[in-house]
């Protein structure tokens, strides 16, 4: 079961989960794509990867079938949670039409 930790650093590392979604990276990659150092990539890492979310294989970061998961799940959540402030912030009987 997920804690408030795993959550958090899902969330916090969302950027991360999304970029090796696309494809595998080196650690210079990421480092460049989130303009981070590369030893604040091998720090992420290493706490994506005790929570079972990436692994490094080859040289490259992949996501993990639980990464994959996780990154769909958040962005499932986060495309929600963006709809629901998008009409709460309606008028009541205001149309969808633009």
């Amino acid at each position: 079961m997920a804690d408030n930790r795993t959550l958090q650093l899902v969330c916090q590392h969302a950027d991360i989960l999304e970029s090796l979604w696309e494809s595998p990276k080196y650690k210079r990659e990421l480092a460049n794509d989130r303009g981070i150092s590369k030893s604040t990539v091998y720090n992420i890492h290493q706490k994506l990867k005790d929570r079972g979310f990436i692994t490094k294989q080859d040289s490259k970061y992949h996501l993990t079938k639980r990464g994959a998961i996780a990154f769909i799940v958040y962005t499932g959540y986060n495309n929600q949670m963006k709809m629901i402030d998008d009409i709460s912030t309606r008028k009541v009987g205001e149309s969808n039409d633009v």
